[in-house]
């Protein structure tokens, strides 16, 4: 009987508008940078509902944590997850014009060892990034010799653009800065043609909750605009 009710509870919570607390975990960069700003929107369509919003990038477990939906990039595989698909990602490598017009301009990723680096160093492992390029139709990861790592992808942004070297980074990291001239892009033969995926996960059940719907197809529509503006593709 409990479970009966639990059920019906659900079907109607499915088909009825959006109430009750949201709980929302992102990755930081991709989630402070693109979707933090658009929640008062989305929050403004639904005024019975409440958001609780929570960034990390390490890996959450959303059934133990409470969390009702999370949008994370390069994903993993956990049955007791849905994952819809959002958007995909290249990485980018680029510096400021200022610094390759004093340092020059590497022609192959063999000769990244004579420049400058900056790179991303993950707060999980404490291990360094290792880039990834595509020479003569291979994928190839190449470590690279960094003198600045950061654990947050938005400091290697601002170090790069104010002059303090390489970096290769998301695509939606970098590319309001290249679109305005801050930097430009490098190596774009050598440019890495995996792409990591952007999705949406939430715990599995029968029923799919209407504050969990609502919020999957705002992530649709707020991932369109980005592939429109080539944050994403």
């Amino acid at each position: 009987m409990a479970e009966l009710e639990e059920a019906e509870a659900e079907i109607k919570q499915a088909q009825s508008s959006p109430t009750g607390t949201l709980r929302l975990n992102f990755s930081i960069a991709l989630g402070k940078k693109y979707i933090a700003p658009k929640l008062p929107d989305f929050a403004a369509q639904y005024p019975d509902l409440k958001l609780e919003v929570f960034f990390s990038d390490r890996l959450t477990d959303l059934i133990e944590s409470g969390i009702d939906a999370t949008v994370r990039v390069g994903i993993g595989s956990d049955s007791s997850l849905i994952q819809q698909p959002l958007a995909t990602f290249s990485l980018i490598t680029c510096a400021a014009p200022n610094y390759l017009k004093l340092a020059g301009i590497p022609k192959t990723p063999n000769e990244l060892g004579n420049y400058l680096c900056i790179n991303f160093i993950y707060p999980q492992t404490g291990k360094e990034f290792t880039w990834k390029f595509n020479q003569n139709g291979e994928e190839v990861a190449l470590p690279i010799s960094s003198y600045l790592q950061f654990d947050y992808a938005e400091a290697i942004l601002e170090a790069g653009v104010n002059n303090g070297g390489i970096i290769q980074a998301p695509q939606y990291i970098v590319a309001e800065a290249i679109a305005s001239g801050k930097l430009k892009l490098i190596l774009t033969d050598y440019q890495s043609q995996l792409s990591t995926l952007i999705a949406v996960l939430y715990p599995q059940k029968q029923y799919l909750s209407a504050k969990v719907r609502v919020f999957v197809e705002f992530m649709t529509e707020l991932m369109t605009d980005l592939k429109s503006a080539g944050v994403v593709n």
